[in-house]
Order: structure tokens, then C-alpha cells, then sequence
């Protein structure tokens, strides 16, 4: 293959095709083979002004196109017999949905030219559509409404504000002034003095070793079912110290879909802290949601920041 490669995308595309098609790549493998050699030919055609570009296009489009519905309808007509089998065939319908969309987005970088281009894009990027369906199969919870969950937490608070306007003493203007005079040295200088009274304090809070042992297993346990298909485990330092791991299902999540997993990783955690008795201070928390494989963090939870994604 390699021999062609530099002059002749039918023997790159076909090698690779041919051998999807007659079984010899598993097809777990397939689509991310074929995307590979799809985009390797791509960028032949691109460099090579002598063959027909719009019909080396199409050729390829529609063979993609077609293995990409087929293996879709094997995949959704599959009797799933266990958790597991479940979300990895669905993972496989999200890399045929990737393999076309990067076809997609290759034609329009390279090809916005040629005639007709328009109609292959909307070929490939119909699949978008079948890996939205796919993804709410695999993380319902993340497409339910929050209309309704905003506008109640927007009243409950709204209601509390209210409250402490009209029943909350104010501080006296004397204390405000007192408060807002202090100097940055006399802050300082507070937190110096009061250092070690606050360690000697953090080591009565501090939670017993099998308390933190058990609630770390269970919230393990907890993750794992809620966060199904995403969650790859998690590590501790301490009560006020999580590390969540996700798959690569992670990046199949648009912006709002990852702000809700990280919500719910935080609230989950604090709340079992809740329910075991602990005493819990949240403005101590940090979380961070990070790549088992190169310990990349990809978004992270803290009490003055919130919830930030990197992009």
C-alpha cells in the first residue's frame, strides 16, 4: 500500500475498502481505518491534476456512504445481550458518524470547488443527525429538558433573596467601613497568625481513612452507573481533591452536555458527603474531569471559577 500511496488513491482507498468489506479488518477497526485511507486519498486527488477529481469524489463518497448505512442497520438490528456489548456497538455507530463527517469537512477544506460538492457534503454530513440519536441512547439524562429545573432554581432563589433583604439585619455602616479599611498587610498578617490554629483545625475535620475509602468506592459505584459509556474511574487526595477520568466519548459531547456531566460529578460527591454525616465545606472543593491516557485535563470544577471546559 505504501508503494502506491504517493501516486494513486484507487490502490490507497481500495486496499483498505476492499479489505473492510471482505472481513479481514475487524469491524470495530473499520471506521477508523477507512478514514485514514479516505483522507490519504484525498489529499492525492487534491495533488493530482490529471484524473477526473469530481468522479474520484464521488466514487469514494458513495462507497463511504453506502458501507456506512449498512453497517448501521447490522448494528441497530443487533440483539444486545449485556451492558457492555450495548455501548460498544454504539460506540462503533459514533465512528461511522465521525468517519463521515470528517469526509464532510475534508471536501469542503479541499474540493469547495469542484461541481456539485454541496450535495456530497450534505451526504456525509446527514450522519450528524444519526450520532445525535446515538448519543442520547447512550447518555439520556444529559437531553432531558432543564427548562422547567432552571426556572424553578432561578424562583427558589429569587424567593431566598427576597428573604434576606427583608429579615437579615445589616452590618452597621461603622463595621462596613471597618471591614473595607483593612489593609492588604493587616490580611496578611491575619493569615499568618491564624495558620496554624486553621491546620490544627483541619486535622479534627479530617476524614477518617476508611470513611474516605468507602465513600470513594461507592462514589465509584455511583459514576459508573449514571455516567455509563463515559466514566473511566476516578482518584482521591484527600476529601477536597477528585480527579474524574472520561473515555473519548467525551469529545462526541457538545459544550452544554459537558457542563452537565461535570455538574452532576460535583453535586454527586457532595452530596454523599451529606448523607454520610461528613462535614463538608464545598468553597474546598476542586474537581477535575482528566484523560486516563495522557492525564490531560479536560474541564474542571472549583468554587470560585465554576465549571470551565477546555476547548
Amino acid at each position: 500500500m505504501d508503494e502506491y500511496s504517493k501516486d494513486n488513491w484507487e490502490s490507497v482507498f481500495y486496499t483498505t475498502y476492499n479489505s473492510i468489506v471482505n472481513g479481514e479488518i475487524a469491524r470495530h477497526k473499520a471506521a477508523k481505518n477507512l478514514k485514514k485511507c479516505v483522507l490519504m486519498s484525498f489529499e492525492l486527488i487534491e495533488n493530482d491534476s490529471g484524473i477526473d477529481r469530481t468522479l474520484a469524489i464521488t466514487d469514494i463518497v458513495n462507497k463511504c456512504e453506502n458501507y456506512a448505512e449498512k453497517e448501521f442497520s447490522i448494528l441497530k438490528g443487533e440483539k444486545l445481550k449485556t451492558d457492555k456489548v450495548n455501548v460498544e456497538i454504539k460506540l462503533e455507530m459514533l465512528d461511522l458518524c465521525d468517519l463521515m463527517k470528517s469526509l464532510g469537512d475534508e471536501l469542503e477544506l479541499k474540493f469547495k470547488y469542484v461541481d456539485s460538492i454541496d450535495e456530497y457534503i450534505g451526504k456525509c454530513r446527514r450522519f450528524d443527525n444519526e450520532k445525535r440519536v446515538e448519543i442520547e441512547k447512550l447518555y439520556p439524562d444529559l437531553f432531558k429538558s432543564t427548562k422547567w429545573v432552571a426556572l424553578t432554581v432561578y424562583a427558589i432563589f429569587g424567593v431566598m433573596m427576597f428573604l434576606l433583604v427583608k429579615f437579615v439585619p445589616c452590618t452597621t455602616s461603622v463595621e462596613n467601613k471597618k471591614i473595607e479599611n483593612q489593609t492588604s498587610e493587616n490580611r496578611v498578617v491575619d493569615v499568618t497568625k491564624n495558620k496554624t490554629p486553621e491546620i490544627e483545625e483541619e486535622k479534627k475535620k479530617f476524614v477518617d481513612a476508611a470513611v474516605l475509602k468507602e465513600l470513594i468506592e461507592s462514589y465509584n459505584k455511583v459514576l459508573s452507573n449514571t455516567l455509563n459509556g463515559l466514566y473511566d474511574g476516578c482518584r482521591f487526595r484527600g476529601q477536597y481533591f477528585v480527579v474524574v477520568y472520561v473515555n473519548s466519548n467525551w469529545y462526541y459531547l457538545n459544550k452544554g452536555q459537558k457542563e452537565i456531566v461535570v455538574e452532576r460529578v460535583v453535586k454527586t460527591y457532595a452530596g454523599m458527603n451529606g448523607a454520610r454525616g461528613l462535614e463538608f465545606d464545598i468553597d474546598k472543593l476542586h474537581v477535575y474531569i482528566k484523560s486516563p491516557t495522557s492525564e490531560r485535563t479536560l474541564a474542571d470544577w472549583g468554587p470560585i471559577m465554576g465549571i470551565e471546559i477546555e476547548e
